[in-house]
C-alpha cells in the first residue's frame, strides 16, 4: 500500500489517499502487462472475506458481471 500519484483515478483511492499494488509472479500475467505496456488495473475474484475460488465456476456471477475480462489459465483465475 503506498501513496496514490495524482494521476490515479479517485475510485482507485483508498480513504486515505493510497493504493494497494500487487506484483503477480504469473507468467501469464507477465505477459498480459508486457504486451499492454502498462500496469493492470484488476480485482480479486472473490468477494471481501469470502474464500477464494479454486476453478473458474467457482467465481461468483456478480464478479463475472463487473469486469471487462476473465482469463481461466493454467488452474489460475485472472479478473
Amino acid at each position: 500500500v503506498v501513496p496514490a500519484a495524482d494521476d490515479v483515478p479517485p475510485f482507485m483511492r483508498a480513504a486515505d489517499g493510497t493504493v494497494a499494488l500487487r506484483a503477480s509472479a504469473s507468467p501469464v500475467v507477465q505477459e498480459l502487462i508486457a504486451r499492454c505496456g502498462s500496469p493492470l488495473a484488476v480485482t480479486s475474484a472473490n468477494t471481501h472475506g469470502k474464500p477464494a475460488p479454486i476453478s473458474f465456476d467457482e467465481v461468483e456471477p456478480r464478479i463475472l458481471a463487473g469486469v471487462d475480462l476473465a482469463v481461466a489459465a493454467g488452474g489460475a483465475l485472472y479478473l
